[in-house]
């Protein structure tokens, strides 16, 4: 029974009279009425009607692509694509049928199986400009970018004002990296389609690729109104703006992205690390963490909290970041590398050191593994260790200005001062801001004693970052050194102006005024450096020195003690300790102390020297004339050890060697005239009389206002004046040296 003219008239027409009453045995009326129902979005009721005609003839091919084409709008692919395949099997050469079954393959990810369809809708219709923009989706899609731009071009011959097409020409030779066709292409898009937010945003993209930041950020900003949702151009806005430090705008088009689509993981990572080049280190946890919430496997981002972690001073939590990393990718040099910085900062080198090799394991050639690694050693205090570290990474990265600058650290603290100037130079030329190598460079100039290279150097590294605490200090050190002291305390000043708990910046500030005779000044900087950080070995110390400079030697005592007690291994708190428990007549104890001076540094000069003078007083002459030998073997050109020596040498009957002495005190200090003095009695002692007298007058002429020199011309004749008296009368001054020279650290 066939369709009544009026309504098969309007099905072929597209219009749709309300539908007819069906027979139960027509399966065209019921066809008929199914896609009137489909029409109107009536769909459970247009697969009813579209199953029935089917039930009544199965083979109808238009039934089964309208059924399939309701299932698929109802969501049910499977059933749909069953539907269509099955339209295709009774009706091959329906190309729409071959496009249909594409679609939904290719929604299942099945990007074969639809781009063979794909070519067999072309194969069918090759005029069909949407069948071969489909197949150049698929092929683009599958990363077969020569195919891809051969079907987009074909389909833009046959129909050259599609906007989208040209669009999807502009990604394909975009990402051939054919960037002035593609930006050609989305102009074309652009031309046809000016409200076309998604070609406006590619174009960004190419622009951007090309260097273009200008041109590409106002196609981001036209992008954005256009299509809000397409929240990567705010992202990709944002890079521009952070390279151009136009770090708030950025830092909202980041926020912006993150309130459009929350989820948008990557958005937060960008923002942490802005905040993190900002020093918001709060902030960029924050961010870090959010963006970990999204995605916990992401290793990554767990470095970067890791890092973040340790700069807020929370190094235990960088560490179980870096571990968490680890858990994700094993054996990660970079990883192990961070762990590493962060077991260091727990002051944990050994288990650093360990971490780092392991990291060198994994990776021989990586040099910064290396470099930590000679870091970690440096501070442990294996400095001919951490130079072959540094070396092996610059053989493997010559270019690093800052293993160089590290190099040279290491070898000031070896007192290879040349070669870490030279190592300085080399970090320099290859980065001429790098303020910590100015820094350093300067250093190594004033422990050379030129003052003036020294202060250019610092006052070069200020230019470059005008509020750095430590380049303050250092330069105050300096302008010390020249004899600048007003200099120095402004710079101190100005250092705690930036940072007033810099703990640095107090103890030197302290310094200074000790050296201009300020002594409650200074006490009272040491002390606001140890209520900063109540463990600080070296503000005790220097307290200490302070203190007995005040004659207070019970505050002094206490004050090495504290400093002993933060850092227990100090051999400069255990000598100066000695020194005041041997002004206090403590003399057992003020051994003990120099002793263990020199069990830690024995090569401490000045402990072996007051060591010497402790057992002269105990009239232990035999070891103090060893201890004095090893102190000057250590400063052969000190003269007053020289004269103790020939003191206790003289005390031991021999007078030989207690004359050499004597000699070569007098000259490495000429004006010094009580060994004069004492080498007159020397000499009246062996019975060379006329040369006591030349040596006492000669005494008298260096120091003819000092009466005890005048006098001894007198004593040539006294047989009764004793020899060795000398040491009694004139005893020996003992150095304080200080902990912490006001020079900051590297």
């Amino acid at each position: 029974m066939g369709i009544p003219t009026f309504t098969l008239f309007a099905v072929l027409l597209g219009i749709y009279p309300t539908p007819l009453p069906a027979t139960p045995d027509e399966p065209l009326a019921h066809y008929s009425h199914a896609d009137a129902l489909a029409a109107k979005g009536e769909l459970d009721a247009a697969i009813a009607e579209y199953q029935q005609t089917l039930s009544l003839k199965p083979d109808l091919a238009q039934a089964h692509k309208g059924l399939a084409e309701a299932l698929e709008k109802k969501g049910d692919r499977e059933q749909a694509l069953a539907e269509y395949r099955e339209a295709r099997r009774l009706k091959p050469d329906d190309a729409e049928a071959h496009q249909r079954v594409a679609h939904i393959l290719r929604a299942n990810s099945d990007l074969d199986a639809a781009i063979a369809e794909y070519f067999e809708a072309v194969r069918l219709n090759p005029k069909n400009a949407e069948y071969h923009g489909d197949l150049g989706s698929a092929l683009y899609a599958k990363r077969d970018l020569d195919r891809a731009v051969a079907e987009l071009s074909k389909a833009l011959a046959l129909e050259p004002e599609s906007a989208e097409t040209h669009q999807k020409l502009g990604n394909a030779l975009r990402d051939k990296g054919q960037l002035d066709g593609a930006i050609a292409a989305y102009r074309e898009a652009l031309r046809i389609k000016p409200d076309y937010g998604e070609a406006h945003y590619n174009l960004g993209v190419a622009l951007h690729a090309k260097g273009d930041v200008a041109c590409a950020a106002s196609e981001y900003r036209q992008a954005i109104p256009l299509r809000p949702d397409l929240v990567e151009a705010r992202f990709n806005l944002a890079s521009i703006l952070r390279a151009q430090k136009d770090f708030d705008g950025a830092g909202n088009e980041y926020r912006e992205a993150i309130r459009q689509k929350p989820g948008y993981a990557l958005a937060h990572v960008e923002l942490a690390n802005l905040l993190a080049t900002q020093s918001d280190w709060d902030g960029a946890v924050n961010e870090y963490r959010e963006a970990l919430r999204l995605r916990p496997d992401d290793a990554p981002t767990h470095l970067r909290l890791g890092r973040a972690l340790n700069q807020t001073g929370d190094p235990e939590g960088a560490a179980a970041e870096y571990r968490e990393a680890l858990r994700v990718k094993t054996n990660d040099p970079v990883l192990l590398c961070g762990l590493g910085n962060a077991l260091e900062s727990q002051g944990k080198l050994d288990e650093a050191i360990t971490v780092y090799r392991r990291a060198i394991g994994v990776q021989p050639d990586f040099p910064a593994a290396h470099n930590n690694l000679g870091a970690a050693l440096q501070e442990k205090g294996e400095t001919d260790r951490a130079i072959v570290e540094y070396r092996e990474a610059l053989r493997l990265r010559p270019q690093d200005a800052n293993t160089r600058n590290n190099l040279g650290v290491a070898l000031a603290a070896k007192g290879d001062l040349d070669t870490a100037i030279n190592q300085y130079h080399e970090a320099l030329k290859l980065q001429p801001d790098f303020t910590k190598a100015h820094n350093n460079l300067g250093r190594a100039l004033a422990d050379k004693g030129d003052w003036d290279a020294a202060i250019a150097e610092h006052r070069q590294a200020l230019r470059l970052q005008s509020e750095d605490v430590v380049a303050h200090c250092d330069l105050a050190f300096a302008l010390r050194g020249k004899g600048d002291r007003a200099g120095a305390l402004q710079e101190y000043r100005a250092a705690l102006d930036l940072q007033p708990e810099s703990v640095l910046a107090h103890n030197s500030l302290g310094l200074a005024l000790a050296e201009k005779g300020d002594l409650d000044g200074a006490i009272a900087e040491y002390r606001a450096a140890i209520h900063l950080k109540p463990r600080e070995g070296f503000a005790y110390n220097n307290l200490g020195l302070a203190l007995a400079a005040r004659g207070n030697l019970d505050g002094a005592t206490d004050a090495y003690r504290q400093a002993l007690g933060a850092n227990p291994d100090s051999a400069v708190a255990h000598y100066n300790l000695g020194v005041v428990l041997g002004a206090q007549d403590r003399a057992e104890e003020e051994i003990a102390e120099y002793r263990q001076a020199l069990r830690l540094k024995p090569d401490l000069a000045v402990a072996h020297g007051n060591l010497g003078a402790a057992l002269d007083d105990q009239g232990d002459l035999d070891e103090a004339v060893a201890e004095y030998r090893s102190a000057l073997a250590l400063r052969p050109g000190d003269a007053m050890i020289h004269y103790n020596l020939s003191l206790a040498l003289a005390a031991r009957g021999k007078l030989e060697d207690s004359l050499e002495e004597y000699h070569q005190a007098v000259k490495l200090e000429s004006s010094f005239a009580l060994p004069e003095t004492n080498l007159g009695r020397a000499q009246k002692a062996k019975g060379d009389f006329e040369d006591a007298v030349a040596e006492y007058r000669h005494a008298s002429r260096s120091h003819s206002d000092d009466p005890a020199a005048l006098g001894n011309v007198g004593n040539a004749f006294d047989d009764e004046q004793p020899l060795a008296e000398g040491v009694r009368e004139n005893p020996v001054l003992p150095v304080q040296i200080t902990a912490n020279t006001g020079k900051a650290g590297s």
